[in-house]
Order: structure tokens, then C-alpha cells, then sequence
């Protein structure tokens, strides 16, 4: 993919799934909308949207009696969007969407910051939250030191742990967001590890 108007549509994560539900089969749109649960007078905007973009196409119409009905598909199966012709990092949207949770969560805990001195005189701060408050929330921070070997070995059980969980069979429930991430600090002078 090479044009910036189209790969910023994959940046939506509601349009994005959209262009994956009609790459999975041609629909109509009130087909589309049992399906992924849309509201039909806002699915015809984004699939017009979609259309001027070139990243849908009608593939067949349906006669009938009045209007005939249209059926679209995505124009691939698949899609390479570059990661430089994104408007902002993967991920970021729902980053920014559990980062707000979390700020609800918080703003209804009695939560807060316990700064503390280490038994070598180091700073130690521990997040202080009152989980009756934070029902359906977590966050956890931890200062790791490990070898490579073992930074690999937690990468694989956190995805395994993620897997097993996105496995299990769809009922109704709540729907989290789960975001685990891990990055090698570039300077750890003067940084200490967890209480």
C-alpha cells in the first residue's frame, strides 16, 4: 500500500475492521451490520468512505423489488500498510483507550503513590491502589534484570498466558483490553529494582 489517505484507514481500528469483515466475504451492508454488530446509517458512511479509497468495491448487486441491493468486498484479502505511512504508532488508539480506563479506574480508587527510602538509602516508590475500587482494572510495573534467555522465555509465556485467554470461545462478557509490553532501558544508573 502506497497511498497515506488509505493506510491512515487502517490506523482506525473501527475501519480497519471493517475492511476485514468484507475481506472475509462479499456482503450487503445490512449483512455487514448483523455481523459486526453496526449501526446501518453509520455503516453506510464508512463503507462510502471505504469505496472512495479503494480499499472496497462493489462485487454484485442483488435485484429487488425498489433499490437493488449492493454487495461489497475488500478489494484483497490481505494488506501491507508500512508502518511509516501510519498517522501514528500501531497500537496507539487503544493505547490511548486503556490509558483512559485506567484513569477512570484511578480517579474512583483511593489510589496513590508510596515513596519510600530502600534499605541502601535508594528512593522506592510502590503503587498504592484499594481493589474494590478498581474492579475490572489492573496495572503492574515491574523492574526486571534479566539475561536474554530469560527476557525471551518471559516474552513467550506472556504470549502464551494471551493466547490461551484469546482462545477461549466467545460468550457474553465483559471485553478488556490487555496490553503487556516490555523494553530494555537504555541508562539504569541510579535506578533501582522493586521493593
Amino acid at each position: 500500500m502506497t497511498d497515506p489517505a488509505a493506510a491512515a484507514a487502517f490506523a482506525s481500528s473501527r475501519l480497519r475492521r471493517l475492511v476485514m469483515l468484507f475481506a472475509a466475504a462479499p456482503l450487503s451492508l445490512s449483512e455487514a451490520a448483523a455481523r459486526g454488530n453496526y449501526d446501518l446509517k453509520r455503516l453506510h458512511h464508512h463503507v462510502g468512505r471505504l469505496v472512495k479509497l479503494g480499499l472496497l468495491k462493489v462485487c454484485g448487486i442483488r435485484p429487488r423489488g425498489g433499490r437493488p441491493i449492493k454487495i461489497y468486498r475488500a478489494v484483497s484479502d490481505s494488506f501491507f500498510v508500512p508502518e511509516e505511512l501510519f498517522p501514528r504508532p500501531f497500537g496507539e488508539e487503544l493505547a490511548h483507550e486503556l490509558r483512559e480506563g485506567l484513569a477512570a479506574a484511578a480517579a474512583r480508587s483511593a489510589r496513590g503513590l508510596l515513596l519510600t527510602v530502600g534499605p541502601n538509602g535508594e528512593p522506592v516508590g510502590r503503587v498504592i491502589t484499594e481493589p474494590r475500587e478498581t474492579r475490572g482494572t489492573f496495572e503492574y510495573w515491574r523492574v526486571l534484570r534479566l539475561s536474554e534467555s530469560e527476557f525471551e522465555q518471559l516474552k513467550a509465556e506472556i504470549d502464551a498466558v494471551l493466547r490461551r485467554f484469546e482462545a477461549k470461545p466467545v460468550r457474553p462478557s465483559h471485553v478488556y483490553l490487555v496490553h503487556a509490553a516490555a523494553a530494555r532501558r537504555s541508562d539504569d544508573s541510579g535506578l533501582v529494582d522493586n521493593p
